[in-house]
């Protein structure tokens, strides 16, 4: 036989009722020893009882022993706390053997008598729990593996292990009324221990396994011997003066030991022990609710009763327990623990779910309420006409009035709880009440959460929601023309993830809450606002597609979706994206779609978005026009003009198209930058393309309207690095495609309209100041389509020698001379020859009006170049293009020191012997048209020039003199005075400098 009843230091839990039924039967193996060896005295079971006496002494010796040691603090040995128990378990178990094995009636009545006896004297030397030092069974709760070697734990084990066979007599000997007055003692001594417990929140009530055993002993043995209530009208009994949490407490633990069946197996609310104890639940229930204090929580005691009411005794549950509950809530319901009841929709439907579905998982006392009292209801439906009658006439107008948003988180919290219960019912509660609050309440986040989430309720049960949401739809309605209720349709359009997601049934009339609203919203939303209602469309549209319920949603996107797509007043990229899924779900849109979405209004990324959607299944199944072929490429183009990266994807689609030559597609399929492979492909071999008639239709396709797209763009431009993106490619255009972009005899031709755009702008033109974007991109360019034009001159072609004037003179102002791009194009000598020729007949003339700051920039960019160049040809480039000029400047105007240091710098220059020729050929042109009518200037320039080059001079006096006599002859005198004074000054200013 087991040597001690309660042991919770092992490794193999022992059942106790296995434990138990082996010592009710005396046929088991375990009673078929005759021998017990006790303090090394050997005891037949049948002669032990004319030794009850003896057998006793040593239990209360052992006893006493081991109590005072306890009690007083005295150290034991672990071994000998261990032997001490053990030989009062097996002086008990002697003698309960020997009573069970005592066939004579008589005999038997005899011991029991004597044992009795005994036994009265043993029990005052047990000390109460109750009497013991707190700081003693406070210890019980030390660690498990010093158990062995703890003297309180021996000891109130030991004493389980009394109380047990002590128990067990009576219950034997069928001593009912000394069974009920031991059971009653009992209870005292394990409730002061579940009292500590208790106190220290602890988990549960018993202190260890063997505690909880003991309990279920107890119940046992009491409802075979007593009948099967008595246990709860002992234990109501001895509870009814202890604290009401406690008891509730308590009752939950106790209440659960029934659950175990005779096999001592847990079956739950299967087992046939279970027998309900309301009358001790509701009158600690009621004690507990009217001794709280306003505002203080009720959840622990809640969380006590609830496994009760709602698994164990569920179906014997009574509506009282709930009606008392309501009734303390009732006047309670603006109060909430909870500190924020704006929840967001995901946490506001998990809390319903919580409700509904796991009561145990509620973390505030009034939804743990909720929970309850639904699964009750839901149970016995019968109930529900005397509970709602409890609820609503707490709920009355006058008390709406006075609800704050604590209060009416909770009365929407239970009509959503109880929808459970009666559905349409608490669905019409739910609207009625939200009807009926004030406006200003209606407006609220917390109401625009909640009817979310009672649709999400709706649509969670598979129920049409028409008729629920015509209030709801009247207050997007409503919102949507009032900037300062815009956040609550911002939140509701965050949520409507919750609403798809909530059922796979997309047919329940979802498509009802996308209506008018939504135009007026887009109107005028924040640009993120309108962003996230795109990207949760856009997330609609690809459901309904992929569940195939189109016809259902079609009307409610083509009517007031696709609308607001068109006419809003900002367009991000997801426009073009959803516009594109709605005009392949409904084909009657797609011409108009592809019309209006490739238009100059539209922005490059929506247009690309858009392209991207509605060529991804070509030509599988879309068919497309010529004309929409061409509106496809005309985006590609301004996409590729007007962003800065992305074009993978709508490159690849753009290629699908039959318009585009293979070899072009091939170029430009793997492009980072297509546009730029696109140019570099036709220019590589622009003479051989120049011829084709295609090629020059594509050409007139790509770039035919990028003169509107620039000038929309440079109305307000942005972002930098776009500007510099436009100038760079359509320079490279026009540098590498030209011919294929210029028709002389085509006043219209891409080239023109795209020169005024991009470089001859009205600002430019009237003299305003240019943005600074532009500038500082046609600063980087302009070599680019100088040099392009320069190459697309031809003899006597007017506009294109106009084009180059303007790029010239026009830019001189805006240009710094250290950096200009100008001095990029005068390395070359066909482009130099341009500009030199551009510059001297502008600024370098006796007649010129330019302004004198721009006669100087001129001269300094000439000067710079003079003092840079180590060209030949070059040189002699200025001095036959510039040099007349430079010699007029000297003559008549104000920067003639600069145009002296010009001339200067060339006479300085190694290569000046090679040039020295042309400068006395321009000298003596000089000579010849100035001498007669600008005698003083002519005379001033050569008094600059002798300080220059005197050498020079001095071989051309003899020509200059013949030109004096020339002029003498003119004016029909045979000798001119003045001329002959100057020229004498000259020529003795020469000899000085020689």
């Amino acid at each position: 036989m087991t040597t001690t009843v309660f042991d919770c230091n092992i490794k193999n839990v022992r059942n106790p009722l296995q434990s138990l039924l082996k010592v009710l039967n005396v046929e088991s193996e375990d009673y078929t020893k005759t021998e017990t060896e006790i303090c090394g005295q050997l005891y037949e079971s049948t002669a032990a009882l004319e030794e009850i006496d003896v057998i006793i002494r040593i239990v209360r010796k052992n006893w006493c022993y081991l109590q005072n040691s306890v009690l007083n603090g005295t150290a034991i040995p672990p071994r000998e706390l261990a032997d001490t128990r053990l030989i009062i378990n097996k002086c008990f178990n002697l003698i309960v053997l020997s009573l069970q094995r005592c066939e004579s009636d008589r005999l038997k009545q005899k011991y029991v008598a004597f044992f009795q006896n005994e036994i009265k004297t043993l029990l005052p030397l047990i000390l109460p729990t109750s009497d013991v030092e707190k700081e003693i069974y406070l210890k019980l709760t030390g660690p498990s593996c010093n158990k062995d070697k703890c003297p309180i734990y021996h000891y109130f084990h030991t004493f389980q292990d009394v109380q047990y066979y002590v128990l067990l007599f009576y219950y034997l000997t069928r001593n009912s009324e000394e069974f009920r007055d031991h059971i009653t003692c009992i209870m005292k001594d394990l409730i002061v221990l579940s009292e500590s417990a208790f106190r220290q929140r602890s988990d549960t009530a018993f202190s260890c396994a063997c505690n909880k055993d003991f309990w279920l002993i107890i119940q046992v043995l009491s409802e075979k011997l007593l009948g099967e209530d008595t246990f709860w009208l002992i234990f109501n009994k001895v509870v009814e003066n202890c604290n009401s949490d406690f008891v509730l407490w308590l009752l939950h633990d106790v209440a659960d030991l029934q659950a175990v069946d005779l096999n001592g197996k847990y079956v739950g609310a299967a087992s046939d022990r279970i027998r309900p104890n309301f009358v001790l639940l509701e009158s600690a229930l009621k004690n507990v609710i009217t001794n709280v204090e306003f505002g203080n929580s009720i959840l622990p005691t809640l969380k006590s009763i609830e496994p009760l009411v709602c698994n164990l005794w569920l179906k014997s549950s009574k509506i009282e327990v709930y009606q008392m509950l309501w009734e303390y809530y009732s006047k309670r319901l603006n109060v909430s623990a909870r500190a924020n009841t704006n929840l967001p929709l995901p946490e506001l439907t998990e809390l319903i779910d919580t409700i509904l579905w796991a009561p145990k998982d509620c973390t505030h006392d009034f939804e743990l309420f909720l929970a309850m009292l639904s699964l009750h209801l839901n149970e016995h439906t019968y109930h529900w006409g005397k509970m709602k009658g409890r609820i609503y006439s707490q709920l009355g107008p006058n008390k709406l009035k006075d609800l704050n948003s604590g209060g009416i988180f909770n009365v929407l919290l239970l009509f959503l709880s109880l929808t459970k219960v009666n559905f349409d019912e608490l669905s019409k509660k739910f609207l009625s009440f939200i009807e009926n609050l004030p406006m200003e309440k209606k407006q609220s986040q917390l109401i625009w959460r909640f009817y979310t989430a009672f649709v999400v309720r709706h649509l969670r049960e598979n129920r049409n929601i028409e008729t629920v949401t015509v209030p709801f739809i009247k207050m997007l309605e409503e919102s949507s023309t009032d900037h300062r209720l815009f956040h609550l349709i911002k939140n509701f359009v965050q949520d409507f993830d919750c609403i798809m997601n909530s059922t796979a049934n997309l047919q329940l009339h979802q498509w009802l809450l996308l209506n008018s609203w939504i135009h007026k919203y887009m109107s005028s939303c924040y640009y993120p606002d309108m962003v996230t209602l795109l990207n949760v469309l856009l997330s609609i549209i690809e459901r309904i597609t992929k569940e195939d319920v189109w016809g259902d949603w079609e009307f409610c996107f083509k009517n007031y979706v696709y609308p607001a797509l068109k006419y809003s007043r900002s367009t991000p990229e997801t426009c073009g994206t959803l516009a594109a899924k709605i005009a392949i779900l409904s084909p009657n849109l797609q011409a108009e779609a592809f019309v209006f979405f490739n238009s100059e209004t539209v922005t490059p990324k929506v247009s690309a978005n858009f392209l991207c959607t509605i060529l991804e299944n070509y030509p599988h199944s879309l068919i497309i026009t010529p004309q929409q072929e061409t509106m496809a490429l005309q985006t590609w183009v301004k996409f590729c003009l007007l962003t800065r990266d992305g074009y993978e994807d709508l490159t690849r689609n753009i290629i699908k198209l039959d318009i585009i030559p293979q070899f072009i597609k091939t170029a430009i399929a793997p492009a980072r930058d297509p546009l730029c492979a696109f140019l570099d492909c036709i220019g590589g071999d622009i003479k051989t393309h120049v011829q084709s008639s295609s090629l020059s239709k594509l050409c007139e396709i790509f770039f035919g309207q990028a003169e509107r797209w620039t000038t929309q763009y440079f109305s307000q431009p942005d972002n930098e690095g776009i500007v510099l993106r436009i100038y760079t490619c359509l320079g490279l255009a026009f540098f590498k495609i030209g011919p294929l972009l210029y028709d002389k005899h085509k006043s219209n031709c891409p080239f023109a309209r795209l020169v005024t755009s991009l470089l001859l702008p009205t600002e430019l033109i009237l003299g305003k100041p240019l943005n600074p974007f532009i500038l500082q991109s046609i600063k980087k360019t302009w070599h680019l389509f100088f040099e392009a034009t320069v190459k697309l001159n031809s003899p006597n072609d007017a506009f294109i020698d106009r084009i180059l004037r303007e790029l010239v003179i026009r830019y001189i102002p805006h240009f710094a001379t250290v950096d200009s791009p100008m001095l990029k194009c005068l390395d070359n000598e066909f482009t130099a020859e341009v500009i030199l020729d551009k510059l001297a007949n502008a600024f370098f003339k006796q007649a010129t009006k330019e302004a004198e700051s721009n006669i100087f920039k001129s001269l300094k960019l000439i000067n710079d170049f003079v003092q840079s160049t180590t060209s030949i040809v070059l040189l002699k480039l200025i001095v036959n293009k510039t040099l007349y000029g430079l010699l007029e400047v000297i003559m008549f105007h104000n920067q003639r020191n600069m145009a002296v240091s010009i001339v200067k710098n060339i006479t300085s220059s190694p290569l000046y012997p090679q040039v020295k020729s042309e400068i006395e050929q321009v000298i003596v042109g000089i000579t010849e048209k100035h001498l007669a009518f600008n005698t003083p200037n002519y005379f001033q320039l050569l008094g600059h020039l002798s300080r220059v080059i005197p050498t020079s001079l001095k071989s051309l006096i003899p020509r200059i003199k013949q030109q004096v006599v020339n002029v003498e002859r003119m004016r029909g005198v045979g000798y001119d005075k003045n001329l002959r004074l100057n020229m004498e000054r000259f020529e003795a200013t020469l000899l000085k400098l020689s």
